[in-house]
């Protein structure tokens, strides 16, 4: 045994130490890579956020233009058809007149009555 070990031959240092640099570059790549996959994380989270505030903003532009021509079709027929003018001439519109002009009798009389007292 003694004889077969010293026939051996000593073994190569240049081996022993690529055998380190690999590992040490190894060891690198897979710190690199890590720090890779974090960035990668962080990244689609930051999309997602902002696909999601880019969808809510997209549905409230949708809503306000849907109110915008709906209050720009309302002023439309309102100004077309002459809504001030048949308001004027429904039955409601007569019925008020009515009470309001009573109303005013009412008061007219009213007041000639305290002018009448406060001249005599």
């Amino acid at each position: 045994m003694d004889q077969v070990l010293q026939n051996l031959p000593p073994p190569d240092s240049r081996a022993l130490q690529g055998v380190a640099k690999l590992d040490r570059e190894t060891a690198d790549l897979l710190h690199t890579l890590a720090g890779l996959t974090d960035s990668l994380q962080m990244g689609k989270q930051a999309t997602a956020s902002a696909a999601r505030h880019l969808r809510n903003t997209l549905t409230m532009v949708t809503q306000l233009r849907k109110e915008s021509d709906a209050a720009e079709q309302a002023k439309y027929k309102i100004e077309k058809e002459g809504w001030d003018r048949r308001l004027g001439e429904r039955w409601c519109a007569s019925e008020c007149s009515d009470v309001i002009g009573g109303f005013e009798q009412a008061c007219e009389g009213f007041r000639r009555g305290l002018e009448e007292s406060a001249a005599a």
